[in-house]
């Protein structure tokens, strides 16, 4: 008996055992949970064991079943029994492999099938928002939502109230109530649901895990997920894809081949109920690092992804399935990773350096999105000219630049800590915390921590019916609160490279490469921080591209990035204008 359970209650009037009764063969990766009672003496796992029965790395919930010894007669090796909070957690499961075969929601319930469980999902925690997707073919929202309340529009147990089924208007970028429990879900698109504990209405809750259920056949084959994308106005956050895993199997966003992505960031988003110690929150991954601990996205998950350009293209084939193990990054990677407590709740943000980064909004980021709940607390950084991040990713190679650190805290107790953890980062560049309420200073480069008092918001953290929350950014800047701290990069403090002083004059150096195909780097330098533009025109002297409008740039050295996938070959010139100085170039597109 390979990788199974048993959650039955069990008894019997003679030997009694919570996941088979006699034994003379091999049990590998297994457990039980169910209550044992017997006439004689009750077991845990195993009621009777012959000689020749052998178990391997299988557990089974003392509390649970109500018994403490394994096997009434035979040998208990290979049979552990451990409390229901130490089933929550992955780490008890030794040898066991949650890459492909199992999955836990850890904190919240017991180690449930990722393969041969495609038709059934377990959902634990509590009330509150969750992000599916379908991994069967010909779903509607009756065959996946029938064994939970669903409530708002024609079909649902209860078409008064308020709806708590939602589907994702990409072109709008809005949510909209289905038609009815009839309307059909196509593979790769993601909704949410209001999963209540209350299932039948009557006031008083059920208790958690919900179960989804459906007969319908496992979905293979190639997906193409319907993606739009609008040109956004002034201030508009726009460009937000609800998608989900098509497969009933765990899928990888880094797997080499079977992708095919185009003009979308490389960041994806999952909500997690259980994120941030229970208060709920998204978790990001960009195919090098993120608060999702790697690229895996499991089966029934909705998930977020960002358009970027016109022509968004997002297709799965079946070779994207996880084939096992953690991916393996090529290089290690140069980050800070932070976290906010308050001894309950938590919230991480990372700070990422990477030579293909920019300065601007890159595909590299993570956007702090709005959260699906009233969150206790969260953590997120802002950068001059970029968005509100949650995963903030800026060049190796830059001059200084301040970067703050947005905290917001509501119903939480006066003390937080902010720690973080630096992981391989470069020695020519100095990184410090500044507190500017203390104007004091911590090295980053040496993990450590701080503990501050925060006077917040009071405001209960709830969860609320209504609309989910849209991905809109989590903090817009003009309405940011002031920062207490600061994030220093100091590119130049311990460094004697010449080309990482502040020049003495405006420069603009040429791109490289030269002639390319179909993106290039241009470097340029300006003595004092002051407003830059830099455009790049055609022969005839129309403007094709802006790369920097007017925007604010500190003095040192810096490296944009042009991508003219949409210009036809041919020469081009870009000009950069700081102060009073206007330099120009040539570059060569060649397709």
């Amino acid at each position: 008996i390979y990788y199974s359970y048993s959650r039955g209650d069990v008894h019997s009037t003679f030997y009694a055992g919570g996941f088979v009764g006699t034994n003379d063969s091999t049990i590998v990766n297994s457990y039980s949970t169910g209550a044992v009672t017997s006439n004689f003496d009750p077991s845990g796992f195993i009621a009777y064991a012959y000689s020749n029965s052998k178990v391997i790395s299988s557990f089974w919930d003392k509390e649970s079943s109500g018994v403490n010894i394994a096997v009434d007669n035979g040998s208990s090796e290979g049979i552990t029994g451990v409390t229901t909070a130490e089933m929550y957690q992955r780490a008890t499961y030794t040898n066991w492999d949650f890459a492909t075969t199992w999955s836990i929601d850890e904190g919240f319930g017991y180690p449930f099938h990722q393969k041969s469980d495609y038709n059934t999902l377990a959902i634990t925690g509590n009330d509150g928002w969750r992000l599916f997707a379908s991994p069967v073919e010909g779903a509607t929202l009756d065959s996946l939502l029938s064994t939970i309340r669903t409530q708002g529009f024609a079909g649902t147990n209860v078409t008064a109230d308020t709806s708590n089924v939602y589907l994702w208007n990409a072109d709008t970028q809005s949510w909209e109530v289905p038609t009815s429990m009839a309307q059909p879900l196509a593979n790769g698109q993601g909704f949410a649901v209001f999963v209540f504990a209350d299932d039948d209405n009557d006031g008083t809750p059920e208790t958690f895990p919900k179960q989804l259920r459906t007969s319908l056949p496992p979905h293979i084959g190639t997906t193409n997920a319907n993606l739009a994308y609008t040109t956004p106005s002034d201030g508009e956050v726009t460009g937000w894809n609800l998608v989900g895993n098509p497969y009933a199997e765990t899928i990888d966003w880094d797997a080499p081949t079977g992708w095919t992505k185009n003009n979308i960031s490389n960041t994806f988003y999952v909500w997690s109920d259980s994120a941030g110690g229970g208060q709920g929150a998204y978790l990001n991954w960009n195919g090098i690092t993120g608060t999702l601990p790697d690229g895996k996205i499991a089966p029934w998950q909705g998930f977020w992804i960002k358009a970027t350009a016109e022509n968004p293209e997002l297709v799965f084939t079946d070779s994207v399935k996880a084939s096992g193990g953690v991916f393996q990054k090529e290089v290690p990677v140069s980050q800070i990773e932070f976290t906010l407590s308050d001894g309950e709740f938590f919230s991480k943000s990372i700070l990422l350096f990477d030579d293909n980064a920019l300065l601007e909004d890159d595909v590299l980021d993570a956007f702090a999105i709005s959260s699906l709940n009233d969150t206790t607390l969260s953590l997120a950084t802002t950068l001059q000219n970029k968005s509100t991040m949650s995963t903030q990713a800026i060049p190796k190679v830059l001059g200084t630049l301040g970067i703050d650190v947005n905290i917001e805290a509501n119903n939480v107790n006066s003390s937080l800590t902010l720690s973080w953890i630096a992981s391989n980062l470069s020695y020519n560049t100095k990184f410090e915390l500044l507190d500017k309420d203390t104007n004091e200073r911590n090295d980053l480069t040496v993990n450590g921590s701080i503990t501050f008092d925060y006077s917040g918001d009071s405001d209960s953290t709830s969860i609320l019916l209504g609309k989910p929350t849209s991905p809109l950014l989590l903090i817009e800047k003009e309405q940011a609160p002031p920062n207490r701290f600061q994030i220093l990069v100091d590119g130049l403090a311990l460094s004697n490279e010449n080309n990482l002083e502040i020049p003495n004059t405006v420069e603009l150096q040429q791109n490289y490469p030269n002639p390319f195909n179909p993106s290039t780097s241009i470097n340029f330098g300006v003595p004092t921080s002051g407003k830059v533009t830099l455009e790049v025109f055609d022969v005839l002297g129309r403007k094709v591209a802006t790369l920097i409008n007017g925007e604010n740039r500190v003095a040192g050295r810096h490296t944009i990035n042009f991508d003219a996938q949409n210009l036809a070959s041919g020469m081009y010139i870009y000009r950069l204008q700081a102060g009073n100085s206007v330099l120009t170039k040539k570059l060569t597109l060649i397709k």
